[in-house]
C-alpha cells in the first residue's frame, strides 16, 4: 500500500478526510451525480407496482400521513417493523402522486448518497484511490440498484450503516465529544430503520475504546465520547423503546427476533417452514407467529442465547451454503476475491489492522445474526455489501498499484501508459462488478405482482375499501384499501374451518402453487366447497397472473359491495 495513503494515526486526519476538503471534493459530487441519474434511470423502468412487503410499510406510512397511528395492513399497532422508513416516507407522501412515488424517491436518494458515504469511509482507511475505486463499484453493484426501486428501508439503512461506520472510525482516531454525539445520533437513526443496528452500536462502543486507547489517545477524551455517543444513540432510540414496551407490555429494544425465533422453535422440532410460520392447529389456535405478530409479541419472548445458538449449529451449516450461493449471484467471485485480497492487506497493515478487525467483528456479527434463522433470503445479506465494497475497493486499488509498478519494470516502455494501464484494470474490475452480478428481476413474479395490483384495484372499487382479506400477500389488499387476515398453512378442511371462524369478507386464492398453502392448487380448480363462499371475480394469466376473489357470505355486506 502506498504509505501516504494508508497512514491513519492522528497527525493522518487531514489525509484521510481529503476527499471533502475543495481540492477533492468535486470526487465526491461526480459521483454521487452519476450515482443518482444511474438510480433514478433504473426506478424509472420498473413496474409501478409495490412488493409483499412494501404494501405494509406504504400502508404504514399512509396511515401515519393520516393521522391514525402506528397501524399497518394487519389492522393492529406495528411492532416488527421499525418506523424511521415510514415515518421519512410520510413526511414527504404530499409531494407525490401515490406512496410507491415516495418511498421510491426516499430509496433512490439514500442509494446515491451511499456512494460519497462509502468514498469518505475507503478514504479514511485506505486513500483517495481506493475511495474512488468505492464510489463507482457502489454506482456499479446491480443488487444495490435493484434495493433502490423497492419500497422498503433496506437502502436507507445501508446509508446510515455506512455513516455509523464514519464516524466511528473518525472517532477512533480523532475523540471529540460532539464526533461522539453525532456517532450515536447516526447509530441511532440506523436503529430506527433496522434495530440490528443496536448491536452494531453496541460492538462499536467497546472497539471505540479499545483502538482509541492503542492510537494513543487519553482514557478521559474517549469516556467523554462515548458517553456522548450512548446519549445521542438514546435520544433517538428512546422514543421508540417506549412505545414497543407499552404495546408488548414488557422492555422491549426490537421484537422481530421474537416471530422469527418462533419460527425458528418450530422448524427446530420438525415443521416444514411454512407451517412453522404459518400453521394453525386442530383447536384453530395459531400455532405460527407470522399469523398475528401482535399477539405473538405480547405473549411470548426472544429466544435464549442458548437456544439461538442451539438453531445456529441446526441451521447454520445450510443457511451458509445457501447464503454464499446468494452472494455469488449478487456479487461475481472475481470482485469477491478482490475483496478477500483486500481484507488481507487490511489485516497485515499495522496501520489498518485495528480498523479491519472491528469491521470484520461486525460482518460476522452480521452473518450470524442470520444463520440462527431457517429461512434463507438475499435481502438479508445487504448489511455486508459495505464491507465487502470497501474491501474490494482496497484489493482492486492495489491491483492498479501493483500492474503500474510492474509496467515500471518492463524495458522500453512509456509512461504514458501508466494511465491506460489503471483505467483498463478499474474499467475491467467495474465490468466483472456490472455484467457478473444477479440483479434478480423474475418476470411471473413480477407479472403476478401487477395481476394482484389490478385484482385489488377491481375489489377496491368493488366493496374492498376497510374490508378484512384473507390472502398469502400483502399486494391485493392494499391495493384494495383493506385488512389482511394471513390464510393458514394446514389442510383443506382446518383451513375452511378457520376461515368460517374468522368470517372475512373476502377469500383470495392466487395461484402460488400447492407448497405455499396445501389446499390452493384443488381450490383454484374446483373452488372453495363451501356454501359460504361465492365467486366474484377470476384473473388468468401465467403462474401467478391466475387470481381468483370470493366474498365470504358469512361476513356482513360493505357498503359498495
Amino acid at each position: 500500500m502506498n504509505t501516504a495513503e494508508s497512514s491513519i494515526g492522528p497527525r493522518a486526519q487531514a489525509q484521510s478526510w481529503s476527499l471533502i476538503a475543495p481540492s477533492h471534493s468535486g470526487w465526491l459530487v461526480l459521483l454521487f451525480v452519476a450515482g443518482l441519474l444511474a438510480r433514478s434511470l433504473y426506478v424509472a423502468a420498473l413496474p409501478a407496482v409495490l412488493n409483499d412487503e412494501g404494501a405494509e410499510y406504504a400502508r404504514l406510512a399512509e396511515n401515519l400521513a393520516a393521522g391514525l397511528g402506528y397501524v399497518g395492513l394487519y389492522g393492529g399497532p406495528q411492532l416488527v417493523h421499525a418506523p424511521l422508513y415510514p415515518l421519512a416516507v410520510a413526511s414527504i407522501l404530499g409531494f407525490y402522486a401515490n406512496t410507491l412515488g415516495a418511498a421510491r424517491a426516499l430509496s433512490t436518494m439514500a442509494a446515491a448518497l451511499l456512494v460519497p458515504a462509502m468514498m469518505v469511509l475507503a478514504c479514511q482507511l485506505a486513500g483517495r484511490r481506493a475511495a474512488i475505486i468505492a464510489g463507482l463499484a457502489t454506482i456499479a453493484l446491480p443488487a444495490l440498484a435493484a434495493l433502490a426501486g423497492l419500497a422498503i428501508p433496506e437502502s436507507l439503512f445501508l446509508l446510515l450503516l455506512a455513516g455509523g461506520l464514519n464516524l466511528t472510525v473518525f472517532a477512533m482516531r480523532n475523540p471529540n465529544p460532539l464526533v461522539g454525539l453525532a456517532m450515536g445520533c447516526v447509530w441511532g437513526l440506523a436503529y430506527l430503520a433496522r434495530p440490528t443496528a443496536a448491536i452494531y452500536f453496541a460492538l462499536s462502543l467497546p472497539a471505540l475504546a479499545f483502538v482509541a486507547h492503542h492510537l494513543g489517545h487519553r482514557a478521559r477524551s474517549i469516556g467523554r465520547e462515548i458517553l456522548l455517543a450512548c446519549l445521542g444513540f438514546g435520544l433517538f432510540a428512546a422514543p421508540y423503546v417506549l412505545y414497543s414496551s407499552q404495546i408488548s407490555g414488557r422492555f422491549s429494544i426490537e421484537n422481530k427476533s421474537i416471530v422469527s425465533g418462533e419460527v425458528a422453535a418450530n422448524v427446530y422440532h420438525g415443521l416444514p417452514y411454512l407451517e412453522a410460520a404459518y400453521g394453525i392447529d386442530e383447536q384453530l389456535q395459531l400455532v405460527g407467529p407470522e399469523m398475528d405478530h401482535t399477539a405473538f409479541i405480547k405473549t411470548h419472548s426472544s429466544p435464549s442465547a442458548y437456544e439461538y445458538a442451539t438453531y445456529i449449529v441446526a441451521f447454520g451449516p445450510n443457511g451458509l451454503r445457501w447464503y454464499w450461493r446468494m452472494l455469488t449471484q449478487a456479487i461475481p467471485l472475481p470482485f469477491l476475491v478482490l475483496a478477500a485480497a483486500g481484507l488481507v492487506i487490511g489485516l497485515l497493515d499495522h496501520r489498518q489492522r485495528p480498523f479491519t478487525l472491528y469491521l470484520l467483528a461486525l460482518i460476522l456479527l452480521a452473518l450470524i445474526l442470520q444463520l440462527g434463522l431457517p429461512v434463507y433470503i438475499s435481502r438479508y445479506l445487504t448489511p455486508l455489501y459495505p464491507f465487502i465494497l470497501l474491501w474490494g475497493a482496497v484489493g482492486a486499488g492495489q491491483l492498479a498499484k501493483n500492474l503500474h509498478e510492474l509496467w515500471q519494470r518492463v524495458p522500453g516502455k512509456t509512461s504514458r501508459a501508466s494511465l491506460p494501464i489503471a483505467v483498463v484494470t478499474l474499467a475491467a474490475v467495474l465490468l466483472v462488478l456490472f455484467l457478473g452480478s444477479d440483479l434478480g428481476p423474475n418476470e411471473q413474479f413480477e407479472d403476478g405482482l401487477l395481476a394482484r395490483q389490478q385484482a385489488g384495484q377491481w375489489l377496491l372499487a368493488h366493496g374492498g375499501k376497510g374490508a378484512r382479506i384473507m390472502d398469502v400477500c400483502t399486494v391485493l389488499p392494499y391495493y384494495a384499501g383493506g385488512e389482511l387476515s394471513p390464510l393458514p398453512f394446514a389442510p383443506a378442511e382446518l383451513a375452511q374451518r378457520f376461515i368460517t371462524q374468522q368470517a372475512p369478507d373476502y377469500v383470495v386464492l392466487p395461484d402460488v402453487g400447492g407448497q405455499s398453502r396445501p389446499y390452493l392448487a384443488a381450490w383454484l380448480s374446483g373452488g372453495i366447497p363451501d356454501p359460504q363462499a361465492r365467486l366474484i371475480y377470476e384473473q388468468f394469466g401465467p403462474g401467478e397472473a391466475h387470481i381468483q376473489i370470493y366474498r365470504w357470505l358469512g361476513a356482513e355486506p360493505l357498503s359498495g359491495g
